[in-house]
């Protein structure tokens, strides 16, 4: 889901339009906005409500006076739309790793959302729970009770440059090893308790 909230500089009144938006939808909203005021190149986007946390500051700052950058919103609606949970925090997450510069930074980071992968974990403590569970970092069983979490996943955050999101912690596929993508599958399937002690 994703909702635009447009105003005009000189009232504090919104328009609220559902993306993606139909011609006839988007001349509605236009509509409503003429009778709140007639200053046409004053519009502007007063807020964003999306599933994808995060995409708000790229939406925001669109000219959306310029049908192409509208056309570009109603296709990253459209694919945000056809997203299930996960796939919105790696999105989130590929927006925070990657460089964005332009609403098509944002289309590409959208179409091509299976070169990341989701770990369930939303902090390093949690990331570092995962990685020593599914012995993809390796330690004598000795001393795993003694084992600090929280440096485990900063350490591996450092080396791969992902991002955290209240989903999980988005990485690149190319930056891991195939066995934490094969750690990842096998938890999607049987997702079982992390210890957290």
């Amino acid at each position: 889901m994703t909702v635009i909230y447009l105003a005009r500089f000189s009232s504090h009144e919104k328009v609220c339009l559902s993306l993606p938006a139909s011609p006839g939808e988007i001349g509605e909203a236009w509509g409503a906005l003429d009778h709140i005021s007639d200053n046409v190149a004053s519009t502007y986007i007063a807020e964003v409500d999306c599933d994808v946390i995060g995409i708000e500051q790229y939406l925001k700052c669109v000219d959306i006076n310029d049908p192409e950058q509208l056309k570009k919103m109603n296709r990253i609606a459209g694919i945000i739309e056809s997203l299930d949970n996960d796939k919105c925090y790696i999105f989130e997450g590929a927006l925070n790793i990657e460089d964005v510069s332009s609403l098509d930074d944002v289309i590409n980071i959208g179409e091509t959302l299976d070169q990341y992968i989701l770990i369930p974990a939303s902090t390093a403590y949690m990331l570092g729970i995962f990685l020593v569970q599914s012995d993809i970092v390796h330690f004598d069983k000795n001393v795993i009770p003694y084992l600090d979490h929280s440096c485990i996943g900063t350490e591996f955050d450092s080396n791969h440059g992902g991002a955290y999101t209240s989903g999980g912690y988005t990485v690149r596929r190319d930056c891991v090893e195939p066995a934490l993508i094969d750690a990842v599958k096998v938890y999607e399937k049987k997702p079982y308790e992390m210890q957290m002690g």
